[in-house]
This record gives structure tokens, sequence and C-alpha cells, in this order.
């Protein structure tokens, strides 16, 4: 792929507008020939170990899966987790498919503004866009809350020094400047190396994210050959004599534990809901498609996204099935609800750095599990910001924002303006992530964002055969069994996990501590106003004597 731009062919479509062919007749083109300047330099090792960590990376993923405990009592994890599988390798396959037809700058929007209205494709991915803006300050204050504080109150417990226990409350709601300074200082470390073009980034990722995998190797090993009767000996010398019986009583009366009144059908249905908020986004690679080598071939889209699932959703079995027969399903249970603290013990939803660090006794190795725990999010921001970086990128080209975004650095190779603006743009998220009340409550109805696209992409898989034949036909996304062809198939079945996913968010309202019609009706919301944001723009643009609807009948540049 050539990195320099070249002129575009005779009657081709620059993002801006089109010409007539050479003989006049106003044909247009299938693909541009303009270069956004990015080049494809990403590996299929890197690219699948991104997309492992692109939904929520493993580490405090898992500890984010394992809130259904208490969040969906008595919900069987196992079966959750197992059938949340099958819709998460559903979109993974439909997303593989459509990228590897359109592997091109700006993901969900570059596949659906060339098939469906355009206005409806960027409404859909300006949805995923306030999901991913909003994740930034999220991520940056587990960092705080999640990561420091709980692993400075492991090696205060384990050191048995106050002093580093007082640490740890730096990094908790009761003092929020210090969430607020380390979100600054992780997202700034993250921008500078996305600044310094994708191979730099994706290296870090890779190796947090492996570095991240043997801390919990090492947390499972502890916990692996660590007895149950071991486990609560450590936590009743710690906490008390008793401490352990105490915390599993505290919630009883809650009905926590299937162990007294067994499973429930309904709290498993919405595990799985919440798995898909875990596992549901492991296609994010879509947004790097400009960038990764072989993008267009089908095999190596399949390989990047639907490895990281059957990976994913097997450590996480295996994690959980370690720590409930070590720790304890009941004690578990109560100490991520809370019980522990009660007690004087201290456990965050990342709950195996904290066991392991205790039961090792070692305050060197407690220090050094809880640092490569850290090194999860790092991964966890830039996956935001990667969509950010491109979703900017790809608006700027099609004319949707000014052109001068659309810079890309002839050195890095990377879209430097908007990294730079989208770190800009997250200073007053972390603001308010820090020091308001209703940040998480806005953030709980943005997480639901992520599926409109996954919707509008399946809807785009159902009609490409019809309304774009000259792309589909003969193309990698052109398969058929017999003389059926799968990618309507696949589409229907990603629409319908989409659509069940809100579905889903709506009937567990409750439970998710949000408004069902809030649930049902923010997305229309944004995509009204993204329809009148695009449509604006179309008037401002045809001012400039550019008709802004013909950019959305050729193929996005590279």
């Amino acid at each position: 792929m050539s990195t320099a731009e070249s002129p575009p062919p005779a009657g081709a479509a620059t993002p801006g507008g089109a010409g007539p062919d050479a003989s006049g007749r106003g044909t247009l083109p299938i693909f541009s020939r303009k270069s956004t300047g990015l080049v494809r330099q990403i590996s299929l090792l890197d690219i699948t170990i991104f997309n492992f960590g692109a939904s929520i990376p493993f580490g405090f993923g898992f500890g984010a899966f394992i809130s259904i405990l208490f969040i969906f009592p008595r919900a069987n994890p196992y079966v959750a987790i197992t059938l949340c599988v099958i819709p998460c390798v559903i979109m993974s396959l439909c997303f593989a498919y459509m990228t590897a037809l359109i592997p091109r700058i700006g993901g969900d929007y570059a596949i659906t503004s060339r098939i469906l209205p355009p206005w409806l494709a960027f409404g859909g991915n300006v949805c995923i866009y306030i999901a991913c803006v909003l994740g930034i300050p999220f991520i940056a204050y587990l960092a705080s809350t999640l990561g420091a504080s709980a692993i400075l109150a492991t090696i205060g417990t384990v050191a048995h020094s106050h002093t580093i226990s007082t640490w740890s409350t730096y990094f908790t709601p009761a003092h929020r400047v210090g969430i607020f300074i380390l979100s600054v200082i992780l997202a700034l470390i993250v921008t500078l190396l996305a600044a310094s073009g994708t191979k730099v980034i994706l290296r870090a990722y890779k190796y947090c994210v492996l570095a991240g995998l043997v801390g919990l190797v090492v947390d499972l090993g502890i916990l692996l050959f660590t007895s149950h009767s071991s486990f609560v000996h450590t936590v009743n010398s710690l906490a008390g004599h008793g401490a352990y019986g105490k915390v599993v009583a505290s919630q009883t009366k809650l009905g926590l534990y299937p162990t007294h009144v067994g499973y429930s059908t309904k709290s498993t249905i919405g595990g799985i809901y919440y798995g898909l908020a875990v596992l549901g986004t492991l296609w994010w690679s879509t947004y790097l498609a400009a960038e990764f080598r072989g993008a267009g071939q089908r095999k190596r889209q399949l390989v990047s996204m639907i490895t990281p699932v059957l990976v994913y959703a097997a450590l996480v079995v295996i994690l959980l099935k370690i720590m409930t027969a070590t720790v304890g399903y009941n004690f578990f249970t109560a100490a991520l609800n809370g019980g522990f603290a009660q007690s004087g013990g201290a456990v965050a939803g990342a709950g195996y750095v904290y066991f392991g660090g205790i039961i090792s006794g070692s305050t060197a190795l407690a220090t050094i599990l809880g640092l490569l725990f850290m090194l999860w999010f790092i991964p966890g921001i830039y996956e935001n910001m990667a969509q950010n970086h491109r979703g900017l990128l790809a608006w700027s080209f099609d004319g949707l924002l000014p052109r001068s975004l659309s810079k890309v650095s002839d050195r890095t190779h990377a879209p430097t303006r908007t990294i730079w603006l989208t770190f800009i743009l997250s200073l007053p998220l972390m603001v308010w992530a820090s020091f308001s009340s209703n940040f998480f409550t806005i953030f709980g109805y943005a997480l639901l964002f992520v599926f409109p696209p996954v919707i509008l992409v399946g809807i785009s898989a159902i009609v490409v055969k019809w309304v774009r034949p000259e792309l589909y036909k003969g193309s990698v996304a052109d398969v058929k069994v017999g003389p059926v062809p799968i990618l309507p198939i696949i589409g229907t079945l990603c629409v319908l996990v989409g659509v069940g996913a809100i579905s889903l968010a709506v009937y567990f309202a409750k439970a998710l501590a949000v408004n069902a019609w809030t649930v049902a009706l923010a997305p229309v919301g944004v995509i009204v106003v993204a329809a009148i944001w695009w449509h604006v723009a179309k008037a401002v643009r045809a001012r400039e004597g550019i008709d802004l609807s013909m950019a959305y009948k050729i193929i996005p540049p590279e």
C-alpha cells in the first residue's frame, strides 16, 4: 500500500466530492485511490492481542464479569459465560466478514456508510464514539480505585504497614484529587505512545497484556496450590478469629448464595447480558483495519476476531473455578459485595490480586503482582482512544469535520491531530468522573451505545448483496454453503444479538440501575442528533460546491 497520496483516476471521487469519468458519463469507481497516510504495518499476532484486550482487558475484565455474583444474585456464572460465547462469536463473524470486505479507516462507519444511508451510519458511529470517549475516564478511574487503591491495600495488609494502607485511600472517592492526577498521567502516557506510531503503541499494548497474563498465571498458581482450609486460616489470621465465617454470614440475608437456595435462571440470563458487556467487543480491530496487514483476507479477520472470544471465555471459566475452589463461592461473593471490608479486610473486583497477595505472605511478590495488574489499564485506555482517533479521522475525510483533522504524520504514520484532540477532550471528562457523583449513571447508559452499530453492521451484511452487488460479487464475503449465501444469515443473527442485548438491558434495568425508557430511547436520540449534524455538514459542503453524498458512492481511502 502506498503511503503517499496519489492523484485519483479520471472520474474518481475524493472523500469530498465526485467527478465525471474520462468519457464524461459521471460514473464513480468502487474504491478511492487517495491515501490517508496510514500504513498496513500491524501483524496478525498484534491485532489478535489487540482484540483480546479490546473488550475489557482481561485482568479487570474478570473482575467486571464476576460482578454478576451480586448484581444478579444466584446467577450461574459458568452457564452465563458459556452461553455468552455464542452471540460474541456471531458478532465477531459478522464484523470479520464485513471488515474484510471493506478494510478501511473508521470501522463500522466505513462499512455501513457505504451500504446504508450515510446519516444513519454516522449516527451509529457517533453512538460508539460516545461510549468510547466516556470509556477513557471510566478506565482511568478504575486504574485508581480497582488498581492503585486495591494494590496498595494488599501490600499494606501483607507488610502490616499502616502507612501503605493509608496511601491506598488516596485513590478512593474520599480523595478525588489522587484519582484525577493518576487518570491524567495514564491518559497522557497512552497518548504519547499513540502519537509515536501505531506500531509503538501496539508493541507497548502487547507487552502490557503479556505481562498482565504472567501476573495472572502466578496468582492462579498461588491459588491453585493453596487449600481451602489454609485460605480460611489466612483470613482469620489477618482479620481476626472467625472473620471468614462472619463475612459469609454478613451477606447471607441478601440471598446471594446458590449453595443455599440453588441457581436462578432469570439471574443467569442477566449474567449473559453482563457477559456481553465484557466480551462483546472483541472485534474491535475493525477500527485498525486500515493498518492491519492482509486486512482484506477473510481468514486473517476471522482468526483475529474469533480466537480472543474463545480464549477469553475459557480463561474466565478456569480462573473463576480456581478462585471459588480456594476462596469459597460464598466468601468470594460476600467479599466482592463489601462483606470483607466490614470485617477489616480489603478486596476489590480484582480479587485474584488481593487473595494471591495475602496468601503468598510476601511483600515483594504482592508488589510485583500488583504492578503487573496495573499494566492492564494501558490497553484499557488505548482501546477506547483508538476508536476515537480513527472515528474523527474518518469523519474528517468524508467532510463531516474540518479537513485539517485528517492530517496523518509523514514520520510516524499516526493521526496525531485526532490523537491529541482525543486527549484534550478527555480532560474535562476525567474531571467529571473524578469529582462528580453522576458520571457512572451516564456511563451505564453509554455502554449500550455499542449495540446500535452492531445492529447496523448486521443490516449491512444482510443487504450488501443487493445494495452494492458490484462490491459483493466475487469478494471475500461472497461465500455460499451450496446455493445459500451465508453473509445474510450471519447478518440476521448479528442484528438479533444487538436487539437482544438492548432488550435484555431494558428488562434488567432495575438490576443495572438504569431507566428502561432511557435505555431504549437514548441511542435513538443520539442518531437523530447525528442525522442533523450530517445534513448540516452536507449543506455547508454544498455551499463550497461539494456534494457530500457522492463521497459515499466509493469505498473510503486507505
